[in-house]
């Protein structure tokens, strides 16, 4: 607390004069190694196979379920994940989604009416 009742001290924010004195230092980063928040050991042997397979981490014929898990433990432990990247390759596959789904649509957004109406074909259909 700063003093203000209820109010922590924001990291960003500086009370002064002298800019010098500042040091920014940024509260994430994208190299930082965080504690394994998946559990293994609930996966499927089958699941980790895949997992394996796809990484080639084992010989496929062996190890065990323990030796599965060991190595696929090891392996997502030492992935970096670049949060820039990973969130701009999020917008840009949201915003392909949306012009896909404008196009499909027929310009802009704006369905096109159905010819027929309750099943009975309209008056140009009857030409």
């Amino acid at each position: 607390m700063d003093g203000k009742r209820g109010r922590q001290r924001d990291p960003d924010y500086y009370e002064g004069d002298d800019y010098n004195d500042v040091t920014y230092v940024p509260q994430r980063t994208s190299s930082r190694r965080r504690a394994t928040a998946v559990d293994f050991n609930k996966w499927g042997t089958a699941s980790l196979r895949r997992y394996n397979a796809v990484h080639k981490l084992l010989d496929m014929h062996s190890g065990t379920r323990e030796e599965l898990i060991t190595a696929i433990q090891r392996h997502w432990a030492l992935q970096v994940v670049d949060e820039e990247a990973t969130i701009q390759a999020l917008v840009n596959m949201a915003r392909r989604k949306q012009i896909e789904r404008e196009s499909n649509l027929g310009g802009g957004g704006i369905i096109k009416k159905a010819r027929y109406i309750g099943g009975k074909p309209g008056p140009k259909a009857m030409r």
